[in-house]
């Protein structure tokens, strides 16, 4: 990998992992006028309150491309695990198979294939104007009544400010899940009669029954 020489010491790619992700730093949403007023020149729009505010990192009082630093892990997990366990007891046997990956995150937000960047239906009610809008963004997005929120307004239209690759999208990727779980029963004896004793089939088969993205 090369680089410019004027490269900026925060933004300096020798050594990282490939695939990592490059953004703003986020500072929570704007929650009084005061903070939109004392704010750097921002990167779109002027901001509004429940905007998300971001790190004016090279003091140059605007919020710009050079403020842009590590802020995640590639997309592809770094670590990928599988778990397999058999048990017998009795006439019963359990088979289960454990998947996950680790050392990753996801953006709910940020840069589209094209490069374009903007909002996805995740963070943006009727995107595009045929998404649905997500109970939890609807639940949890910021209200004067509702300071303390996990997202930023609601708007319908397009909104650069919020739309920008940031850390505040940011979602640990790992998970793990039952990929498999198989359960069998021994048949010793059937209807009072002694047969020869055989595995039968697995009368309980279940494909990914259990999944979680937070390990």
């Amino acid at each position: 990998m090369t680089q410019a020489d004027n490269t900026k010491p925060w933004q300096n790619r020798l050594g990282t992992s490939v695939g990592t992700i490059w953004g703003l730093k986020s500072l929570g949403l704007y929650q009084t006028q005061a903070e939109i007023d004392a704010a750097p020149l921002p990167i779109s729009e002027i901001p509004r309150l429940g905007d998300i505010r971001y790190l004016d990192y090279n003091g140059d009082g605007l919020i710009s491309w050079d403020d842009e630093v590590k802020i995640a892990r590639p997309t592809t997990p770094e670590m990928m695990f599988s778990l397999m366990a058999d048990a017998n007891w009795k006439e019963f046997d359990l088979s289960v198979q454990l998947q996950g990956a680790a050392l990753c995150d996801k953006l709910l937000c940020g840069e589209w294939n094209n490069g374009a960047r903007d909002q996805t239906p995740l963070t943006r009610p009727f995107y595009a104007g045929w998404d649905n809008a997500p109970y939890y963004l609807v639940e949890n997005s910021w209200r004067p009544d509702n300071t303390n929120a996990e997202y930023p307004r609601l708007s319908t239209v397009a909104y650069a400010n919020n739309a920008q690759v940031s850390d505040f999208w940011k979602r640990n990727g790992a998970y793990v899940r039952l990929k498999k779980c198989n359960f069998g029963i021994h048949l010793a004896t059937v209807m009072g009669k002694e047969i020869r004793d055989q595995q039968s089939s697995p009368v309980c088969q279940r494909l990914q029954p259990f999944y979680s993205h937070r390990v």
